[in-house]
């Protein structure tokens, strides 16, 4: 498993990439819906496959700015456009597209 950034990484197939979301989760309570365990496990999850990396990148820029929109840090459009382009230019930095 290759890391892109913290708790987003990728691993290779064949004919593809796929886009794993590792993170911790706080276990519930058997027979109870709303009850909370107050232990954690770790959750890891393919969010998706792609056959090139540029199109799983664009992906995970998604994902991280709907993060924060989730978590009220984003509330305008405004704001969500700058930080989508914000996500992806720091995404290209971290592979070197271009040979910058």
């Amino acid at each position: 498993m290759i890391e892109i950034v913290s708790n987003w990484y990728y691993v290779t197939e064949p004919d593809q990439y796929v886009l794993i979301h590792k993170y911790q989760k706080e276990k519930g309570v058997f027979g109870d819906t709303n009850a909370k365990s107050g232990e954690f496990v770790e959750k890891i999850e393919e969010v998706g496959y792609f056959r090139h990396l540029a199109p799983m990148l664009d992906r995970l820029a998604y994902l991280l700015c709907k993060e924060k929109i989730d978590a009220g840090e984003i509330k305008t459009l405004k704001e969500h456009v700058a930080e989508l382009r914000k996500l992806r230019i720091d995404l290209e930095k971290i592979c070197d597209f271009g040979g910058k």
